[in-house]
């Protein structure tokens, strides 16, 4: 079979296939430490060998996933069809909006961690110090949002133009200026910021849980905006004809039955796994800034 190489579609299926795997070895070794492994030996020995590589797993997970993000964005921009998503700065959002979402659901998860289980899986300071960086690295998106989104006003593209009125004036203009930009980008940027200099636990996870609701938001409106948008301005169209949609109940199943999933697995990883395992005492000496 020929895997067509120069696809952006094979591209990002073969990053997110390595990254997956550079995923499982780590957590490979927290796996055989636990204990249904005691009785083979030898996969502990393996997952105490590959652990000692986590420095180079994670140089690689890190180039994994800004391609694979990068090439995400890129998919869009090579359609040409699609004049709003037809440029050249689509792979850069992406990867600024991985960039800030990515220590947000972390911290998150973290956060979820301390209070379910009542330790500390990662330390306050390197918390609040992801704070600091993830409120800095949405305010960078949010500037680079704002030119890519404005661009398209400095000339007349053709659908691109109505596209993006819509998107910024139009039947999307609410979720658009409300879920992305303020509530999922400028409020939760200055609350993570806010609450990382004031030693403010729960303005943490509040701040960070409304950043990656708003790379959601962005994702959503990158699809929609191409697909409820005319391909043709023959006849002329002075503004586009944008039908509405509502996803269908097979739409909500699939994304309920993943979102199930993922919660079950961490579910499953805080019950078992020894890096998860309960320390009597470990958060209460810090219930005062919470």
């Amino acid at each position: 079979a020929f895997w067509n190489g120069h696809s952006m579609l094979w591209e990002v299926s073969m990053c997110i296939c390595l990254y997956f795997t550079v995923l499982t070895l780590e957590v490979f070794p927290m796996i055989t430490a636990t204990a249904m492994f005691r009785r083979w030996p030898v996969i502990q020995r393996l997952g105490e060998r590959v652990h000692k590589a986590a420095p180079v797993l994670a140089y690689l997970g890190l180039g994994f996933s800004l391609l694979h993000q990068s090439s995400l964005g890129a998919i869009y921009g090579v359609i040409i069809a699609r004049p709003i998503w037809f440029r050249p700065t689509l792979p850069l959002i992406f990867v600024a909006s991985a960039i800030a979402a990515g220590p947000a659901l972390t911290i998150c998860a973290a956060l979820l961690v301390r209070w379910l289980r009542k330790v500390d899986i990662v330390p306050r300071d390197v918390l609040f110090d992801a704070a600091k960086i993830t409120g800095a690295a949405t305010l960078i998106y949010l500037y680079i949002r704002f030119w890519d989104v404005w661009a398209g006003n400095y000339g007349y593209v053709p659908l691109r133009s109505e596209a993006t009125a819509v998107l910024t004036g139009g039947s999307m203009s609410m979720a658009f200026w409300a879920w992305e930009i303020v509530l999922g980008g400028l409020l939760p940027s200055f609350l993570l910021l806010w609450s990382a200099y004031s030693r403010r636990v729960a303005g943490l996870f509040i701040g960070s849980s409304m950043i990656v609701i708003g790379l959601i938001v962005n994702r959503w409106h990158t699809t929609m905006i191409g697909f409820l948008t005319p391909l043709t301005t023959s006849p002329t169209l002075t503004y586009p004809i944008v039908p509405t949609y509502t996803p269908s109940w097979a739409e909500w199943g699939a994304v309920i039955g993943i979102l199930s999933g993922v919660l079950f697995a961490f579910t499953l990883g805080m019950r078992y796994l020894p890096t998860f395992a309960t320390q009597e005492g470990s958060v209460g000496s810090n219930a005062a800034t919470d």
